[in-house]
């Protein structure tokens, strides 16, 4: 099946699975000292996160598809009536989480929900091959951006979290 907006072969598959894990705490990454100086707004919220004790989210993800996904270095979390941004903890960089084909890794972002209930919200693409982009021409940075969304989460990090993850992984 053709994609509309890219003119590639999509993968036809279930969309990658999301299992919440647990929470982590003071796990700071590479990615949130850069996040908090893209503007002052995400400065005070990692300030405020760090303040809190740095506290974490942690899913797996499995890809399901026949291709690689590029998971987003940067989630958003909703809690509320509110919708925030929020870095992924280990993300290497900015470009972030190759996930190959029947694999499954962990993915952690920050806690930056006021309470719950929450919900996470990471977005992917497909790696797209040089041969798929030559076919692209103009149009190669076309990309088609996914969500996937885990359930409402209705417990938050306590005071004693680890900074490994508390809980294996679990279906919710």
């Amino acid at each position: 099946m053709s994609n509309s907006s890219t003119g590639f072969e999509s993968p036809q598959a279930a969309p990658p699975k999301l299992i919440f894990a647990g929470f982590t705490r003071k796990v700071v990454g590479a990615i949130a000292p850069t996040f908090a100086q893209i503007t002052p707004a995400r400065a005070t919220v990692i300030q405020a996160w760090l303040a809190a004790g740095a506290n974490g989210a942690a899913f797996a993800i499995t890809n399901d598809y026949s291709r690689v996904i590029v998971v987003w270095a940067i989630a958003r979390m909703r809690s509320g009536g509110a919708s925030d941004e929020a870095p992924l903890l280990n993300a290497p960089n900015f470009s972030g989480i190759f996930v190959e084909p029947g694999q499954s890794c962990p993915i952690q972002i920050a806690m930056i929900a006021q309470g719950a209930p929450w919900q996470a919200l990471f977005f992917y693409n497909y790696r797209v091959s040089c041969a798929e982009r030559r076919a692209l021409g103009e149009k190669s940075w076309l990309v088609q951006r996914h969500t996937i969304q885990s359930d409402w989460i209705q417990s938050m990090p306590d005071a004693f979290c680890s900074a490994e993850i508390l809980s294996s992984p679990r279906r919710q």
